[in-house]
């Protein structure tokens, strides 16, 4: 779930600060983007358990291996890290392009893909937050418990109560297509909401005129 924000926020950032980015360029770059996810989502779990004998046990599927414990609370950090950053990236994207959008007010072509972008990439920084919120109670929520099981600061019964809503957060991004098409319909909302004021709406010649001005900010 990390990895897969972080690379939508990559994405967004390249249609973003790249003057062009049709749909040759796109296309590579999507792809190397998904390339890049797939290897590093199939490689981690090797990477955590890395030189990891799995001889002994653990009490239960949510307890880390003794000897991967310590490369386990590092994978929570980075995706704490990785969650702060995303954010990070994501308003700065926001700004950039909100920053960007009235520079070019008198070229409609550059300014009618420049909305693009930001339609788009507020639809990204939308599930964004979303994820940030639930990555943020997964990783430390896990780390803390862990820890505080470990130390014996915590009785069995509430450790295992409150690891399984932790471990149950990652099923969340199962909900995100419907999330995704909440968001895509409600922009499609709201301009045609525009669209019909500015057709049905009867206005003075001064009316119109000022109309526009506001348009073209």
């Amino acid at each position: 779930m990390i990895y897969g924000q972080t690379a939508l926020l990559v994405e967004r950032a390249f249609a973003t600060f790249l003057k062009s980015y049709e749909k040759p360029k796109s296309y590579i770059i999507g792809g190397v983007i998904s390339v890049v996810l797939l290897i590093s989502s199939a490689s981690t779990g090797r990477l955590v358990i890395w030189n990891d004998p799995l001889k002994s046990y653990v009490i239960a599927c949510f307890v880390s291996p003794s000897q991967s414990f310590e490369r386990t609370n590092w994978f929570f950090n980075t995706c704490s890290v990785l969650a702060l950053f995303n954010l990070s990236m994501s308003v700065a994207i926001m700004r950039y392009n909100k920053r960007g959008e009235f520079e070019t007010r008198f070229k409609v072509r550059e300014r009618f893909k420049k909305r693009e972008v930001i339609v788009s990439t507020e639809t990204i920084c939308y599930l964004a937050l979303i994820e940030f919120v639930l990555i943020v109670i997964y990783s430390v929520g896990v780390m803390i418990l862990v820890n505080l099981w470990l130390k014996d600061e915590i009785p069995n019964d509430r450790f295992n109560f409150w690891i399984v809503w932790c471990y149950t957060i990652p099923f969340a991004a199962a909900i995100f297509p419907l999330v995704l098409i909440h968001r895509i319909q409600t922009t499609r909302a709201l301009r045609v909401k525009k669209i019909n004021d500015i057709t049905h709406a009867k206005q003075t010649q001064e009316g119109h005129i000022s109309q526009m001005k506001d348009m073209w900010g």
